[in-house]
């Protein structure tokens, strides 16, 4: 599915795309990320002659693309898992209020954080 440049507003992460831009450059791979208030697209490609942990990385700006053509099409309902995106406040305050109090007590004895105490008795 071809998209025209007029048209493109957000392409969802994962999706598979060709870009084409207006200088003719043509990338070709996944979408990590997508701002469609900001126009732009991060794109996540692999070259053959790259070792397969190696990728490209491509942040092409929205204003300055002729055409896309999605390969394949992730949609946002697929990617999107409630356990994924759970944030449990009430266990990161209890970190926060922790790593404070042993800021404190180590600003208090003088000693950096983690270091033991060189008292013996």
């Amino acid at each position: 599915m071809a998209i025209q440049a007029e048209c493109l507003d957000y392409l969802n992460p994962g999706s598979e795309v060709k870009i084409i831009t207006s200088t003719d450059g043509e990338f070709t791979g996944e979408v990590v990320a997508c701002d469609g208030n900001q126009r732009i697209v991060l794109l996540k490609s692999h070259r053959p002659d790259q070792p397969p942990e190696v990728d490209d990385l491509h942040l092409i700006n929205m204003d300055q693309v002729k055409n896309v053509e999605v390969l394949r099409e992730v949609l946002v309902e697929d990617t999107v898992d409630s356990e994924t995106f759970h944030v449990d406040v009430a266990d990161l305050q209890a970190k926060q209020s922790r790593l404070l109090q042993a800021a404190e007590s180590a600003k208090q004895t003088g000693r950096p954080q983690g270091v033991p105490s060189t008292t013996t008795e």
